[in-house]
């Protein structure tokens, strides 16, 4: 077994423990973190059962946007997150989107190279599937594919039970260098909550991985700077009290900034 094909064995054990030991997700938000330059998450929300201004892009847009920029494309093989806790409820086969020239160094056992296409394609079943998109350009999906981080990009979709940067982010609040302290909100995102719709179930409270929201009484708090703008909180509100605006991607692409191999 080559070296590449270790570090993804290797990963995907780690993977299936995180899921089999309820300690594990713990010492990874604690112990296991980049540097804050090799560690960037996105979240991209949904825009199912979000009451939008008719002026808004989707998520469909915003990878797109990514797709036609990007020095290559593949296709991975299978969710390792959904793979490692065998999740039930959503497919192992509709993984990561990758981006940049260092895939063309791949190993074809992990993916496959695509054109923008059959990429479109990909994202547009990702969503049908009620899976979210998160950009990660993240030191150790480089290593664990053995490519260079410079020239990598991943868009996960995320399921909102086995997602590993959600499990690891709402364990890592308060530490720095972590899953929650450099997952960021998409720039010129902003998500409100409208008091007269809402019931106070408190569901949005449970499900927010970033501990952004609170409910006191009857009345909800979003904290903005908390919040990473992933829309999870607006797909599981019976009451449709969430609003969210999402304005001009050129400039969100130009912003974000650290975007692998993105011209």
């Amino acid at each position: 077994m080559n070296k590449a094909k270790l570090n993804y064995a290797w990963y995907k054990l780690a993977c299936v423990a995180g899921h089999k030991l309820s300690s594990w997700y713990g010492i990874l938000a604690k112990y296991v973190r980049a540097p804050r330059e090799r560690m960037h998450f996105v979240m991209i929300p949904m825009e199912e059962k979000i009451e939008q201004p008719s002026q808004k892009f989707v998520p469909m847009d915003i990878v797109d946007a990514f797709i036609d920029k990007a020095g290559a494309l593949a296709v991975m093989k299978e969710c390792m997150c959904r793979v490692g806790g065998n999740c039930k409820d959503y497919p192992h086969d509709i993984a990561c989107l990758g981006m940049g020239s260092s895939l063309k160094d791949m190993d074809p056992s992990f993916g496959r190279i695509v054109d923008k296409q059959e990429a479109k394609a990909h994202v547009k079943k990702a969503l049908g599937e009620g899976l979210y998109p998160l950009i990660s350009h993240y030191e150790r999906d480089a290593m664990m594919l053995s490519l260079d981080f410079d020239k990598l990009m991943l868009v996960c979709f995320c399921c909102p039970c086995h997602c590993v940067a959600r499990r690891s982010g709402k364990l890592s609040d308060g530490l720095d260098n972590s899953f929650h302290s450099n997952a960021q909100k998409l720039p010129s995102v902003q998500i409100l909550f409208d008091e007269d719709k809402c019931n106070a179930c408190g569901k949005c409270v449970d499900e927010c991985f970033a501990n952004a929201i609170t409910l006191e009484g009857d009345l909800i708090t979003l904290d903005q700077d908390k919040c990473k703008g992933c829309g999870r909180c607006a797909m599981i509100c019976d009451a449709f009290s969430v609003t969210y605006d999402i304005k001009n991607i050129d400039k969100m692409i130009d912003e974000l900034g650290f975007c692998a191999d993105i011209s």
